[in-house]
């Protein structure tokens, strides 16, 4: 009867959106995580100039308004990735659990075996270092911009300066901070002509960190 036929429109006025597919609905940050994923994608296949919304939106399955909602344009999308590559960057060991240098032996070594990694990483996606001295690049006229890939790179210094503690009794905070931040810079560098070799990257690094042993 009627009472049948309003339950029946109740039950499919409350189903949730996505219940007819048989797909759970992603949260707000499982959607911006496939979005950046099918981006880098993109990225390492295209370059930067392959890097389109309409792209990005089609490899996620979703359409050209769903991903604007999440992240607001080809600009702020950069920046997330940049964000990402930084991140990524500033975790690469050998190991999830590998132990802080207890000198600086040691310390020179896990730089180096950093180092390593990240140009195996180069090497792999050469479309994520273009990437990044793209936004780089932009930072200097987009204060915005500029305040989220800082913050990135900070993340990313960090990890370098723990890797450098032990050179901390003979050097202060500011002057270790410095070299591992002149590290980054070598990296980034080198990311603008990754085809250059990587015997004068490692070459630098190690030049900076005979510096430390003059302390």
């Amino acid at each position: 009867g009627r009472s049948s036929r309003r339950s029946e429109q109740g039950t499919r006025m409350t189903r949730p959106p996505d219940a007819a597919s048989g797909r759970r609905r992603l949260s707000p940050e499982e959607a911006r995580s496939n979005i950046l994923a099918a981006a880098a994608g993109l990225v390492s296949r295209r370059g930067l100039d392959g890097l389109r919304i309409r792209d990005v939106a089609k490899a996620c399955g979703i359409n050209h308004a769903t991903l604007l909602h999440h992240i607001a344009g080809r600009e702020a999308l950069l920046v997330a990735l940049a964000q990402e590559v930084v991140g990524s960057l500033a975790h690469l060991t050998r190991g999830a659990a590998q132990a802080p240098p207890r000198n600086r032996v040691e310390a020179r070594a896990a730089v180096m075996d950093h180092l390593e990694l990240v140009i195996a990483r180069m090497s792999d996606h050469p479309g994520q270092f273009e990437l990044l001295t793209e936004v780089f690049a932009r930072a200097s006229r987009d204060p915005a911009a500029g305040a989220l890939a800082a913050a990135a790179e900070r993340e990313w210094i960090a990890h370098l300066r723990d890797l450098l503690a032990p050179f901390a009794s003979a050097h202060d905070p500011e002057h270790i901070g410095r070299i591992a931040a002149a590290i980054t810079l070598l990296v980034r560098g080198h990311g603008l002509s990754p085809s250059a070799a990587t015997d004068t990257l490692r070459a630098s690094v190690k030049a900076l960190l005979r510096s430390l042993d003059r302390g």
